[in-house]
């Protein structure tokens, strides 16, 4: 585990704050379990528990969804924030990506 802050870096775990977990309530059921289960890691990990919304806060957050499944996903290939099409139409897929101002 790093510890230090370094430019450019995603502070998931700050002093005395996690980063907020955003999740569309309607996305399958699966998605919705790991985002619990990443939270209730990080608490297990760092005593702090991150809050699960279903929007974006004004700070850091982790945005955990599927194409064409999370609004909060779809919105951000819709503003061409993120470029999914490595992963579109596959199983079990992921990225991640850093977006300034989601």
């Amino acid at each position: 585990m790093d510890t230090a802050r370094s430019t450019g870096a995603f502070p998931l775990v700050q002093v005395t704050s996690a980063a907020p977990l955003a999740v569309d309530p309607d996305d399958w059921p699966g998605v919705l379990r790991a985002a619990r289960d990443l939270r209730d890691d990080v608490n297990r990990v760092t005593g702090l528990t991150p809050e699960l919304q279903t929007g974006l806060s004004g700070g850091p957050v982790v945005i955990i969804g599927t194409v064409g499944k999370s609004r909060l996903i779809d919105r951000l290939i819709k503003d061409r924030k993120i470029d999914v099409s490595d992963i579109a139409g596959k199983w079990e897929s992921f990225f991640l990506q850093t977006v300034a101002a989601p």
